[in-house]
């Protein structure tokens, strides 16, 4: 008899009680799939979706408990996910907990997810009975539910209503109905063993930062790094969160939150693994700081990316941004000031670290011709008002031509 595929939920400080819970399986279901991930490789986009791709593929989901594993974040994620998919699939899918601490009590289990101890827990601790090991075999043939006997059946009803919301979230945050998703996400959030799910903290802070409430945003993202400070998804969010309201800041509590955004998305870019991820996310953190004037960090963002991978797209028209950026400030200043030839001097800057960069040989076009027609103006007023009179404070009237 075959099983259907396994995946198998537990801390990597637990890879060899966990390996004997492999070998035993495998040797009663042989050719059985198991997902078993002994590295310590946690954290980073591209490790997230996998593993979130084999709990979804596999109908049987064996969280090992340990001392170690109900601290775990990457092992709450998990089977918060399996939890999910579970409580809306009860005849297919099977979430068994199995212990290999004999230390462990039921209100550890629950500070990993309260749901699991309204199910059977396998005891495989040593010196438990061997019985525990028939009941695996039993739960996986499908001879048993795997339901704890005697649970309180209101207790059971609130916290699968707890998981049947953080459902809903998931499908309304797919489906991109933000305000929707924002709404339940916040009633979900409050219930059992929701609170510890930082999933749906993330999915909770990235619908209200798509209805612009982006305090909001950063709060429920702050409660989501801090259960789970390793994925990058979510300190990219909360980059994009604090940059958001940053820019709705006065200037000096604008640059403090841009400061705290430049954080996350450092944060965001160490937990990545792939080139291209890396790429995506310092993009967006450089188009920030380009926005807010930040020539100097952006150029160090620019040589980073440029180092990852020479000549990708964009970073060209980025470093030309960057280097540009002063002489346009100093540009604009001076003809604020009507100092034509220090505008003059700005573009001609420009022009020899940009060559032939789009637009600047107009601008110097035009503030050479504001200085001849400030030249030209000065002369006339000299001709109608002698040198003596200026110097006392004659001035010409506004719109007086000239005789």
């Amino acid at each position: 008899m075959t099983t259907p595929p396994i995946f198998i939920s537990h801390s990597h400080l637990d890879n060899r009680e966990c390996r004997d819970l492999v070998d035993f399986i495998a040797g009663q279901f042989p050719g059985a799939d198991i997902f078993f991930d002994e590295s310590n490789l946690h954290g980073g986009d591209d490790w997230m979706q996998r593993i979130q791709r084999e709990v979804i593929a596999r109908p049987i989901f064996i969280v090992v408990l340990s001392r170690h594993s109900v601290v775990a974040e990457w092992v709450r994620e998990e089977t918060n996910l399996a939890l999910s998919r579970a409580v809306s699939d009860k005849v297919h899918r099977k979430v068994i907990p199995v212990q290999v601490d004999p230390g462990l009590q039921l209100r550890d289990i629950d500070q990993l997810a309260p749901l699991l101890t309204t199910r059977q827990i396998l005891n495989f601790a040593p010196g438990a009975p061997a019985s525990a090991r028939d009941d695996l075999l039993r739960v996986l043939r499908g001879e048993i539910s795997g339901e704890a006997p005697r649970v309180d059946p209101q207790q059971v009803a609130e916290l699968e209503t707890a998981r049947d919301l953080a459902n809903q979230v998931h499908t309304e945050i797919a489906a991109q109905h933000w305000l929707t998703a924002a709404k339940i996400a916040r009633r979900a959030v409050t219930l059992p063993g929701n609170d510890r799910d930082a999933a749906l903290w993330g999915e909770l802070g990235l619908a209200l930062l798509r209805t612009q409430d982006f305090l909001g945003a950063n709060s429920a993202l702050d409660t989501a790094v801090q259960v789970n400070r390793y994925r990058a998804d979510l300190w990219r969010l909360k980059a994009q969160a604090l940059a958001a309201q940053a820019r709705l800041d006065d200037a000096k509590t604008g640059q403090q939150r841009l400061d705290a955004a430049s954080v996350a998305w450092d944060d965001a870019e160490i937990y990545t693994g792939s080139v291209t991820g890396k790429l995506e996310i310092l993009a967006e953190h450089c188009d920030a700081l380009l926005a807010a004037g930040r020539w100097q960090a952006a150029e160090g963002l620019i040589r980073q990316a440029e180092e990852l991978a020479a000549n990708a797209p964009g970073w060209a028209e980025r470093r030309a941004q960057a280097q540009l950026g002063p002489f346009a400030e100093r540009y604009a200043a001076a003809m604020q000031a009507s100092d034509f030839a220090a505008a003059i001097a700005a573009c001609d800057e420009a022009l020899r670290v940009v060559p032939n960069a789009p637009g600047w040989a107009e601008q110097r076009a035009q503030a050479a011709d504001a200085q001849i027609a400030a030249e030209q103006e000065r002369q006339r007023r000299d001709r109608l008002i002698p040198a003596r009179l200026q110097s006392l404070g004659f001035v010409l009237a506004p719109n007086v031509d000239a005789i």
